[in-house]
């Protein structure tokens, strides 16, 4: 047998073919034009439709491995993306069931009527057979309703064959379970068919008709309205927004000026400060250039007063060599008288040298004593300026300590204050109240007392200038404390 169908024939010649088909099977007379027209047409219909995967497995391995006996007259269909084998037994079973006959004759008369009015023309394409099955849904409102009360015949068919075919797959006999397999794969393509077009009907139909509707357009009109007008608050609403960020970054870059301007004075005085520590350090260099002066001056009267003691050990050293001279002269003397008197004469000239030498030794002496004592007192006053020269070094990195802490402190309360005002600003705009609000004032308050303390500490230090800005800062955060408080 050849093919029913073939996608490159014309139309005409695809029904002068099927018509023969039927006149060899004998069924043409029974059933007429509109069952096989309405056969092919279902068939053709969607043909980028793939079928299921169980229903090619079980019509590509029937195809294979059962293959068809001549006295069972089957019709084979051989499109190309499936095979689809139409029995004796399934044309009987629709001979006998007459509401499937119908269905498929009602469902189609429409359609295959325009169509065999020119047979010149080719098939219709997919699109154009769903625009035709669009216009005969808006055409006939009421059709979807036969077809749903039809097609609750049609399912009762189907259950009743299905219930036939599982009886008949008990059977063992090999050809009977081959005609069943077939009779299952046709049916249930021919079943997802008849139900997907139904489906597809049902939604054109109900969907046109809700668009057209007066209540659906009535809806759409106002749904645009609404988003309209909901377009244009979100506008004002984004402009306004603007606006404000417009007006913030205004007073940020202020602020950000007036910031610079403060670090510009503030450099400056530390540029006067580190002046100030260099000449400090210039004096200290001075004053330690004058105790090693000192200390020097120190070594050589040292010095000096071991060379008058050398000077003065070499002179009792003379006299006592005087007087063992003295001693020889005197038993020179018990010898000669003249020797005696001049000896006498000699001593009496020694003894007022030596009185002399007395005196000059004692003198001496004098002189220093009172060079011990300069030198204790220069010592004292050498180590009192060390300490105080060290006391005066400690006071300075003290000052400078407390000067640079008390800066750092006051940059980060403002920092603090800064940042809290934030806050309130946010608690202000989100109108909390209660412990949260009450909790970020206090922390405020601390932190306006302790710069009011780094200030004070400051005024004791004689550091007027740099307070000012700081009391200016502490006017601005007690007012913002009773706006807030007013709040």
């Amino acid at each position: 047998m050849g093919p029913l169908i073939n996608t490159n024939v014309s139309f005409s010649n695809q029904r002068e073919e099927v018509h023969d088909e039927l006149k060899r099977i004998k069924v043409h007379e029974n059933y007429g034009d509109n069952f096989f027209v309405a056969a092919r047409r279902f068939i053709n219909e969607d043909q980028d439709l793939i079928l299921p995967e169980d229903a090619l497995a079980s019509v590509s391995t029937v195809a294979v491995n059962c293959p068809v006996p001549l006295e069972n007259k089957n019709l084979v269909i051989l499109n190309e993306d499936r095979n689809l084998m139409l029995s004796e037994d399934l044309l009987n079973g629709c001979q006998a069931s007459t509401s499937n006959h119908d269905l498929i004759a009602d469902f189609s008369e429409q359609t295959i009527t325009e169509h065999l009015k020119d047979p010149s023309e080719n098939i219709p394409t997919q699109l154009q057979q769903q625009n035709i099955n669009i216009n005969i849904n808006t055409e006939d409102n009421q059709n979807w309703k036969n077809i749903l009360k039809k097609n609750c015949y049609f399912l009762a068919i189907i259950a009743v064959l299905t219930v036939f075919s599982i009886l008949l797959v008990m059977n063992k006999n090999r050809i009977w379970q081959n005609k069943i397999n077939i009779i299952n794969s046709n049916w249930k393509y021919s079943f997802d068919k008849v139900h997907k077009t139904l489906a597809q009907t049902f939604i054109n139909t109900f969907s046109e008709q809700v668009k057209k509707s007066n209540l659906y357009q009535i809806t759409k009109k106002a749904y645009e309205e609404l988003k309209i007008e909901y377009d244009e608050q979100e506008l004002e609403t984004a402009n306004k927004e603007n606006t404000n960020l417009d007006k913030k970054l205004s007073i940020k870059e202020q602020e950000l000026e007036v910031a610079k301007k403060d670090n510009v004075n503030l450099d400056k005085k530390l540029i006067l400060k580190e002046q100030e520590l260099e000449t400090s350090k210039k004096e200290n260099l001075n004053i330690d250039k004058k105790l090693s002066i000192t200390k020097e001056e120190l070594e050589t009267a040292k010095k000096e007063n071991a060379n008058l003691d050398k000077k003065l050990t070499l002179k009792e050293q003379d006299l006592e060599t005087s007087k063992k001279e003295n001693l020889n002269l005197g038993k020179k003397l018990s010898i000669t008288k003249e020797v005696l008197e001049t000896a006498k004469k000699e001593n009496a000239n020694l003894d007022k040298k030596l009185t002399l030498k007395e005196q000059d030794f004692e003198t001496s002496k004098k002189e220093n004593l009172n060079l011990d004592k300069k030198l204790s007192i220069t010592k004292e006053a050498l180590e009192a300026a060390k300490k105080e020269n060290a006391n005066l070094n400690k006071k300075l990195i003290a000052k400078e300590q407390d000067y640079e802490e008390s800066q750092r402190k006051i940059k980060d309360l403002t920092i603090k204050i800064f940042s809290l005002e934030k806050e309130v600003k946010i608690i202000d705009k989100q109108r909390v109240k209660g412990k949260e609000r009450n909790q970020v004032l206090r922390v405020l308050k601390q932190a306006y007392k302790e710069l009011r303390e780094s200030c004070a500490k400051l005024k004791q230090e004689k550091i007027e200038k740099e307070t000012i800005e700081h009391q200016e800062i502490l006017e601005k955060a007690e007012k913002f404390l009773n706006d807030n408080k007013e709040c």
